[in-house]
């Protein structure tokens, strides 16, 4: 999981740089007059959006009920007219409003800030565009993502802050610079490790929820157990050169705490280490 900074990108332009998009036909001109006309009404909600985020109080929007696409949403504006909005007029829309699509999705650097080992395909909508259409454009709710982070959430609504998983762009710094992901090493051959959720005793029982929330609506511990894998080598031959040189099981642990102290709060690499540094049979070479 990676904090990301949110582009230098207004909000209030986006909505109406989208609307530009639209083809210039009877059709088009009927729905930019729509959507045009609402426009005060989708800043107001936006704004609100703004002042919620720095209390996690997201929860408090009203989300619309599953299907039924004409739902009509602001004023005889329906739920399908808003998504499209995002489908048709930002992700396939004109330069201007592909170009704020293309700046949110590079903003962490192509790998996805929600699980922290993917690399990022899409946009994720943190208050999903099929709940919560009026932010279907809203770049502060478009948050860039790995393709199995972007579906593994689906269409969830949120009614209380703890049920609200991690913001990337806007949630306390504790949630990156506090450890609360461990593992444990799994003594199999090959070795296996298991993730879950710890978060630190001071932390207040939102705080530690939503982390356990975020924890299972990205389905973290399935994808970092698989990931893993891939460090198994490593993680063997750093023993055996250790080892092979006279060095001892404390020593090994030694090295794999120093390794994991230079990894980022709770990343992949940071939690193995400390799990393979707990445990000296491992460290001895019991397990290779």
């Amino acid at each position: 999981m990676r904090k990301i900074s949110y582009p230098r990108i207004d909000c209030h332009d986006v909505y109406l740089t989208c609307l530009q998009s639209v083809a210039n036909t009877e059709q088009g001109r009927g729905y930019k007059i729509k959507l045009t006309a609402i426009s005060p009404l989708v800043k107001a909600e936006w704004d609100a959006y703004e002042d919620r985020t720095g209390s996690t109080d997201l929860h408090l929007f009203q989300f619309c009920a599953h299907g039924n696409k004409n739902q009509r949403i602001i004023n005889d504006v329906t739920k399908h007219e808003l998504m499209t909005l995002y489908t048709e007029y930002m992700v396939k829309g004109r330069e201007s409003a592909r170009n704020i699509y293309d700046i949110l999705r590079s903003s962490s650097n192509g790998l996805c800030p929600l699980c922290g080992i993917g690399f990022v395909s899409t946009l994720d909508h943190y208050l999903p565009k099929a709940r919560y259409p009026v932010f279907s454009v809203n770049p502060k709710n478009l948050i860039p993502a790995c393709d199995t982070c972007n579906k593994g959430k689906g269409s969830s609504t949120y009614s209380t802050k703890e049920s609200q998983p991690l913001n990337p762009y806007f949630s306390s710094d504790i949630f990156y610079t506090q450890d609360w992901l461990k593992a444990r090493v799994i003594k199999s051959r090959p070795l296996s490790f298991e993730f879950y959720v710890d978060p630190p005793d001071d932390w207040s029982p939102v705080d530690k929820q939503r982390v356990r929330n975020h924890f299972t609506d990205f389905n973290i511990g399935e994808k970092y157990s698989i990931h893993a894998s891939l460090f198994l080598d490593s993680i063997n031959s750093i023993i055996n050169m250790i080892r092979s040189s006279g060095g001892t099981p404390e020593l090994v642990s030694e090295q794999f705490r120093n390794s994991a102290n230079n990894e980022m709060n709770n990343t992949l690499l940071r939690a193995m280490y400390f799990s393979v540094s707990a445990d000296l049979e491992i460290c001895g070479g019991e397990f290779l």
